[in-house]
Formats: structure tokens, sequence, C-alpha cells
């Protein structure tokens, strides 16, 4: 990238030279090999994930998708100019401040199948929860009393599972989407959004919030939650590992604009289910691999 910097000052200094034309177009084609690099899945050193596809990049901090800009100036990206090497870019804002780049760690094969039976089992739960719901709204009572002794005993594991797996599975087995929950230590009331077989934050962020620390560590599932704006004001959300969430029903209903865009209330089973628009997403990260959500184009609704 710095090359490309050379480039554009170069340019600027040559504008009245023969061959500025092939220069223009040698920097032009720099440019976009090296946005052929940037192509993938990134992480920075303040926690975002960013996925780079074509010329946009989304990142995963509820900004959304942001167009990547080929300039004279070089390779620009939400307000910043990318000023290092392409395989560690590091992106610089106008006052100064940088941010850095950088590939995250490849997942290994047993993380694959323990990522595959996580997300099983935490489908059927949902299922099982939606099924609970249907049931008592239509005041089929024998079934709603079925599916509630089935909800409480962790409905059913995933077959072929192992003993360490099973272990796992069950010490989550009352945590799925729309499901109200106390804070173990910060105390706050919140809501499960979506949820992840292990911490997938960045290195930076997991090294900034401790999570090694935490007796369970990084390999322990996380959730993505909503926070209540009486506890925490401002519609947050926030990233949370499975040992310090206590379900509560009485934390039912939540206040959060972006709970009343994602989430359904209800009553019937002392929480919430995903509206369309979560469903969607939560597809999208049986696909994907990845939870992503657009926090400006749901405000924008």
């Amino acid at each position: 990238a710095l090359a490309g910097l050379a480039c554009s000052s170069w340019s600027f200094r040559r504008t009245r030279r023969s061959g500025q034309g092939r220069f223009d177009s040698a920097c032009g084609v720099w440019r976009r090999a090296v946005v052929d690099d940037l192509q993938g899945f990134w992480e920075d050193d303040v926690g975002n994930e960013i996925e780079v596809r074509g010329n946009k990049a989304h990142f995963s901090d509820g900004s959304g998708t942001w167009p990547i800009h080929e300039t004279a100036n070089g390779i620009e990206l939400r307000g910043t100019l990318l000023s290092g090497d392409p395989g560690k870019p590091l992106w610089r804002f106008p006052n100064g401040v940088a941010r850095s780049w950088a590939r995250p760690s490849p997942a290994e094969a047993e993380d694959d199948a323990w990522e595959q039976v996580f997300r099983d089992y935490k489908d059927h739960l949902l299922q099982l929860r939606r099924s609970l719901w249907a049931s008592v709204s239509m005041e089929d009572f024998a079934e709603a009393s079925a599916l509630r002794d089935a909800w409480d005993s962790g409905g059913t594991l995933p077959t072929g599972c192992s003993l360490e797996q099973q272990a796992r599975l069950a010490a989550g087995r009352r945590l799925v989407t729309g499901v109200c929950f106390v804070h173990r230590i910060y105390k706050y009331r919140g809501v499960i959004v979506a949820s992840e077989p292990w911490c997938k934050a960045s290195s930076a962020w997991r090294r900034r919030m401790g999570v090694a620390r935490l007796p369970r560590g990084e390999t322990q599932p996380f959730y993505h939650c909503l926070v209540d704006d009486r506890d925490r004001p401002g519609g947050t959300g926030t990233f949370v590992g499975e040992e310090n969430i206590v379900p509560d029903d009485s934390a039912f209903p939540l206040q959060n604009w972006l709970v009343d865009m994602l989430l359904v209330p209800c009553e019937e089973v002392g929480g919430y289910l995903p509206g369309p628009r979560l469903d969607a997403a939560l597809r999208n990260q049986r696909t994907r691999g990845r939870f992503e959500w657009d926090f400006r184009a749901i405000a924008e609704e």
C-alpha cells in the first residue's frame, strides 16, 4: 500500500509529463490487485470481524456494509486510507489514528464437528420453544405440558455426539434465541439473540475483555445478546460467555428498540421468539458460520 501512496504522489508531480496515462494505468492495476488481496475474512485490533467481498466490506459492529474506493490517494474504506502491506493492512484515519487487520486463525476439524452438533441442538431447542408457544396459544394444554417437560429436560441431544459434547450441550440446555436472563455478575437484564459454539470474537477483543481468565475460558459457548435500556441505556448489544447467563423469565419484557425490531414478545413462554429479520440472520449464520446484522438498515425502517 505504501507503493500505492507513492504512485499517487508521483502522479501528482508528473501530470504534465509524457507517459502519464501508462503510469496511471499501472497504478490502477496495482490498486485492483490490492483489493483482490483483501478478499475474505479479517479481524481488527478493536474486536470487529470484517468480511471483504468484491468492492465492499461488512463489519460485525452493526454498522453494516461499506464500499471500498480506489481513489487517486489509494484504497479508502470507511473514512480511512490503506497504508500498510496488503497482507497486514493498516487503515489510517485523517487524525492519525490507525486500525490494524489480521487474518483469523483457521478452524480445526474438531471445531467444525462441534459447531455442527452445537447448531443442530440449538435449532432443536428453538423449534421446541416455538411448538410450546403454539400449543399454549391454541390451549392444547396436554401437548403444552408434554412440551414443557421436554423443554425443562433439555429436549433431545443430537445422535452420535460424544459424552463430552453431551455434557457441554447440557450446560446450555435452557439458552436459546429469545430467552431472557440476568447477568450473573453485573445483574443487567438481557435477551439472547444468537449463539456461538465458542468465543468467535477477534483475538484483540478476547484479550481486552479477559476472556481467557473466565473459569470456562474461550472454548465455552458465547451468546449475542441485547441489554435492557433501563440497565444500560442506548440499545446496547453484548457478547456473553455461557457461564454468566442466568435464565430469568422475570426479565421479560425488555425495553430496547432493537428487541422490538428483531424479536416477537410471547408471554406464553415468558420471553421472545425471533421475528422475520432475525430469522433470516439466523439462517444466514447457519449457512455462512457468522452472525451478522446491520444496525443502520434496521434504524432506517
